[in-house]
């Protein structure tokens, strides 16, 4: 049976399934089949797997038309990219050197650290996965996909929370944190071991189970039994906060420490597009001619002003807090993290402004209205 695979794509699947189904059925039941007929001849023959030839040819089709289809859509990212960038594109050129420059800090303190200490170790993989995240906010922005970027940048944000809190904390906390990696380890291969049947995945050997259950005892005996909690690693810092929480530390709490807090309303936004709340649905429209209009790919609707500067002001911050960490636990002296840090503060500065005034010749254009 063949299907015109140049009308799957880019028509109505619906209409040419529909076609498929009459077809199957006038040629199972003859040319003179009507629409009422042609549905209980339907109904009666789901039993011997009727839907499952349609289905075949169609999904044979969707295969043979699938080049002509990633063209169209390559052209039409391609497009996309392109009016993104005559409004953004001055602002994301400032995104990117100074991301660039941030990770050319962490960089050079990689090469010439011996991680004698163990605040700096821990802050250079956070940096590291920062400026990792830092370009992924970016990437998606550019792209048309803004609220991934929002998701992204509220990672950003944690990280750089949790930068602050260790390096305030010091080595005592940052070995804790590195510890607190086999109780991640061992929650995950509790929800693996759950779920493999219901996969049909291999289970984990016993040796593998009992070594990483050993190394999560371990830590609890080294650590104390709070290190079984959220951010148990933490705790040392939050005697008090402990206390007045029932024993629970939050994230809240480690915002507070790092002075960061007042960025919250910025991480419940990202919080929407991480989770399954309703309020992403909302946030996620955008309104053309007047109404609200939901958008189901990439767009060029969408301020991009906020989410970039917050995801490269949580750049800074992070860089900040392994810069200070550098000065603090390590026996380098040299002044020019310090000068490339003031460097990086400037070009985020810079960029703050340049997204603000291509937010303004977004709202020209009727780009950047929500409902």
């Amino acid at each position: 049976m063949d299907v015109d695979e140049d009308a799957i794509f880019g028509g109505v699947i619906t209409q040419v399934i529909c076609e498929q189904i009459v077809k199957s059925l006038r040629a199972k039941y003859g040319d003179g089949i009507i629409p009422e007929e042609a549905v209980e001849q339907l109904l009666a023959s789901l039993h011997n797997g009727a839907l499952g030839e349609i289905a075949d040819s169609v999904s044979t089709a969707l295969h043979r038309g699938t080049p002509r289809l990633v063209g169209d859509l390559r052209s039409g990212d391609a497009h996309i990219a392109r009016y993104l960038s005559s409004i953004w594109g001055p602002a994301d050129n400032v995104y990117r050197a100074a991301t660039f420059l941030a990770y050319e800090i962490g960089s050079e303190m990689a090469a010439t650290s011996g991680h004698e200490s163990s605040c700096i170790g821990t802050i250079l993989d956070l940096h590291a996965r920062a400026c990792r995240t830092s370009e992924e906010v970016r990437t998606l922005a550019m792209n048309g996909l803004l609220t991934g970027a929002m998701a992204r940048q509220r990672s950003l944000h944690e990280l750089a929370v949790v930068a602050s809190v260790i390096d305030e904390g010091g080595d005592a906390i940052a070995t804790r944190y590195q510890a607190y990696e086999m109780v991640e380890r061992w929650k995950d291969v509790q929800a693996y071991q759950r779920a493999t049947e219901r996969l049909g995945y291999t289970p984990l050997d016993d040796d593998e189970i009992a070594a990483s259950e050993t190394a999560y005892n371990d830590v609890i005996a080294m650590f104390g039994s709070e290190m079984r909690r959220e951010n148990g690693w933490a705790v040392p810092m939050f005697t008090e906060v402990v206390k007045r929480n029932n024993g629970r530390l939050y994230f809240t709490d480690l915002e507070r420490c790092a002075k960061l807090d007042h960025l919250r309303p910025f991480y419940m936004r990202g919080s929407h597009h991480v989770h399954a709340g309703p309020r992403a649905a909302v946030l996620s429209m955008a309104v053309v001619d007047g109404r609200p209009v939901r958008i189901p790919g990439k767009t060029v609707y969408g301020n991009m002003a906020d989410t970039c500067h917050s995801a490269l002001i949580s750049m800074l911050q992070i860089t900040s807090s392994l810069v200070v960490a550098w000065y603090r636990y390590s026996d380098h002296s040299d002044y020019e993290s310090l000068v490339g840090l003031l460097c990086l503060q400037r070009l985020v500065e810079d960029a703050g402004d340049l997204f603000a005034t291509a937010s303004m010749k977004a709202e020209e254009q009727g780009l950047t209205a929500s409902p």
